[in-house]
């Protein structure tokens, strides 16, 4: 998925997610939505069902209004 969003030609602010990772295709990959310094207005999520609500519960603390779950 973020490898489509960033091969698209998309010129906004793209963050990868992932605490397993430090990077994802070339970029830096942050262990938590919160670590994100800058406002998020999508949410894509892309994770196992069981650790959507969690991830759910960053977004409000982050203050993401939209979020697409896959």
């Amino acid at each position: 998925m973020f490898a489509n969003l960033t091969g698209s030609g998309f010129k906004g602010a793209l963050h990868a997610v992932n605490p397993k990772y430090e990077q994802v295709h070339g970029q830096r990959c942050y262990a938590s939505l919160r670590e994100i310094k800058e406002p998020v207005e999508l949410a894509v999520i892309a994770s196992p069902a069981r650790t959507v609500a969690g991830i759910f519960k960053d977004c409000g603390a982050k203050d993401v209004h939209n979020a697409i779950v896959l």
